[in-house]
């Protein structure tokens, strides 16, 4: 049988998911020269100028543009950026998406993240952007499904191939 209090529940725990701005490192964790951080949610464009100094506010540039500035913690500069602003609903998760492109190395990437997260985002969980994508009407089950498999193809590809490298030079080819 249906239940109201049930659906109400679950109905509840979306919203309350939904209503949370999220962040996380969106590049692997190797060394690199650059590293992005994501923000998505209703607050990401407010969370990301309240951390941001540039030519002007981040509340106020158009969707789709990327920014020069630093981001700072309030009282020195973190690091020197680029950073992109998409408005919904035009972008990966059907929200308001940010992306900070800092320089590479773990050391700034944390802390550009720790400064986002100060400023009130909630550190997103492993496939939060993806299913926030999913749940936006943003992704289908199809499409996510086989990038899944087309993503497992790929990492099973380097493995192969990066075996069969470690073989040719333990033998000396």
């Amino acid at each position: 049988a249906f239940s109201t209090s049930r659906y109400n529940s679950l109905h509840l725990r979306k919203e309350s998911f939904m209503d949370r701005t999220i962040a996380a490192i969106a590049t692997a964790p190797e060394k690199s020269g650059i590293s992005i951080i994501r923000i998505s949610g209703s607050r990401a464009i407010e969370i990301a100028a309240s951390v941001f100094r540039g030519k002007e506010s981040l509340k106020d540039v158009k969707s789709h543009t990327i920014n020069y500035g630093f981001i700072h913690n309030g009282t020195e500069d973190i690091d020197q950026v680029l950073v992109s602003v998409m408005k919904a609903p035009r972008s990966y998760t059907g929200e308001d998406v940010v992306e900070i492109n800092c320089h590479g190395g773990m050391t700034v990437t944390r802390a550009v993240l720790d400064v986002v997260l100060k400023a009130g985002a909630d550190m997103a969980e492993a496939g939060e952007f993806t299913k926030r994508a999913f749940l936006n009407g943003k992704l289908d089950l199809i499409k996510l499904v086989t990038d899944d498999r087309l993503h497992e193809q790929y990492r099973r590809k380097l493995y192969r191939n990066g075996k069969h490298l470690h073989c040719r030079l333990k033998i000396g080819v």
